[in-house]
């Protein structure tokens, strides 16, 4: 199987994420490096078979909530993982990869006051998430 991942182009870095369509540009980089890379081909394998189009409007609500407070994602990301894992077992090495690209994205795009604190979820769980995640 061949997979195409349309590349974003290099845009230049914006103040801070602060709208819907910036958590979209956000993703649409971050999971351009995610779905080619050689440590996470396993928990993204559903993505890269169904699309990045069906998995992107669940992904914008679930950072908007978690960025802004949005309240648009009502589901369990800790019960959507653990049955990722089921599938393909998650490991920490997953996580701390997924982590390191999640931040460098950020970095790469934004440079804003609240770029810290847009990266701070993610760290902030780094302790307990990866347990929690794979069961």
């Amino acid at each position: 199987m061949v997979i195409h991942v349309d590349a974003p182009a290099a845009e230049p870095a914006r103040a801070d994420l602060a709208n819907r369509g910036d958590v979209e540009a956000l993703l649409r980089r971050f999971y351009g490096q995610v779905l080619v890379d050689d440590i996470l081909p396993e928990p993204f394998a559903e993505i890269r078979m169904n699309g990045l189009e069906s998995h992107l409007p669940v992904m914008c609500d679930f950072w908007q909530t978690v960025l802004f407070r949005a309240g648009l994602y009502g589901r369990s990301a800790v019960r959507a993982h653990h049955l990722v894992h089921n599938r393909r077992a998650l490991t920490a090495r997953h996580f701390l990869r997924w982590l390191k690209l999640w931040n460098s994205t950020i970095d790469q795009m934004y440079h804003g006051p609240g770029r810290r604190a847009r990266k701070s979820p993610s760290d902030q769980n780094r302790p307990r998430y990866a347990p929690r995640a794979t069961g």
